[in-house]
């Protein structure tokens, strides 16, 4: 794969865009939601979306924040082990329903499931991380933007 664009031509040709999705993380973040909670959104819908540079740095951001490795080794297959909380779970969830749409949708049932460990305004804020993380990553994949290697190819 080719790199079609790169990351920082791409902010200064359109810089409204990640102003425009910094603004939502921001946004986010003063909801006072749970970092870590974020970061796991962020890798399980770029695992379904297939966007290497995103996966890159949140798992990288996941570890800095004290993310267990294993939890992110079986992210993918959160629902086959008992290692993430209802919290969690209720939030991969919806995740997985918000970026998958249009083939899945959002029932009562799993906005009462939400309702449950969150409030109204973490219900908003969560559905604000997982827009700008499907965001960025139609942009990454449109553009193809490539990680730096931290290890030489063997």
């Amino acid at each position: 794969m080719q790199q079609r664009i790169t990351p920082s031509s791409t902010y200064g040709l359109f810089p409204a865009l990640p102003k425009a999705l910094t603004s939502i993380a921001d946004a986010v973040d003063k909801t006072g939601l749970d970092k870590r909670l974020i970061c796991l959104l962020e890798i399980r819908a770029s695992q379904i979306n297939g966007c290497g540079y995103c996966l890159n740095m949140y798992y990288q951001h996941a570890r800095e924040l004290g993310e267990q490795q294993q939890r992110l080794d079986v992210l993918s297959a959160w629902r086959e082990v008992p290692w993430f909380n209802e919290q969690e779970t209720a939030a991969l969830h919806l995740c997985e329903l918000l970026t998958e749409l249009p083939s899945s949708h959002v029932t009562d049932a799993d906005f009462a499931r939400l309702m449950q460990h969150f409030s109204e305004t973490e219900i908003i804020a969560l559905v604000a991380t997982i827009l700008k993380i499907n965001s960025w990553n139609r942009v990454v994949a449109t553009l193809h933007f490539i990680p730096e290697r931290n290890e030489p190819i063997a």
